[in-house]
């Protein structure tokens, strides 16, 4: 994403995975206006999104919560549930904006925007998506020409010239202190 971001003389994008503390040195004394994470939040461990926010975003700076899904008015989207749903460990609700992460290391919700759009995807993308969220993703991963093989079973009638439409909803979250 970072390849592909637009430059902008005053922004400068520094990679890092927060979850690996601490953080590097050229970041240590540097304060950031805003944190941007997309589709990520779940994976970060708490702990270290605190640490790294203490140390790393300016007392009024925010975190963007980013992300997208598909629409439950997408024709497939309850099939290819079912299909994810049987390679779930039970794993539960997930917090994937972030509510309750970020609130209990003193975040409030401030906004939430909306997008929808049309897409048409293939088949590998969707196995892709499905291996995004949680450790459903290793069970996939370990099983995946057979998911593969269900995943196409499930979605052919679904199928428009090889690929599938529907609609995806894009959403980004601010949090404040």
């Amino acid at each position: 994403m970072l390849a592909l971001a637009p430059r902008h003389e005053r922004v400068d994008y520094i990679r890092h995975d927060i979850n690996t503390l601490p953080v590097p040195e050229i970041l240590q004394q540097v304060r950031f206006d805003c944190f941007a994470i997309g589709r990520a939040i779940h994976w970060i461990d708490e702990g270290a999104l605190a640490q790294v926010t203490e140390q790393n975003l300016k007392r009024e700076g925010c975190i963007l919560i980013c992300g997208s899904g598909f629409s439950d008015k997408t024709k497939w989207i309850a099939a290819f549930r079912n299909l994810k749903e049987a390679y779930s460990h039970d794993e539960g609700e997930k917090d994937h904006k972030g509510n309750r992460k970020l609130g209990r290391i003193g975040f409030q919700f401030q906004k939430e925007m909306y997008s929808e759009n049309k897409t048409r995807l293939s088949l590998d993308g969707l196995a892709k998506h499905a291996m995004s969220y949680g450790r459903s993703a290793e069970l996939i991963h370990r099983n995946l020409p057979r998911f593969k093989k269900e995943l196409a079973d499930a979605m052919a009638l679904y199928l428009v010239d090889g690929k599938l439409q529907g609609a995806v909803i894009s959403w980004m979250t601010i949090y404040r202190r």
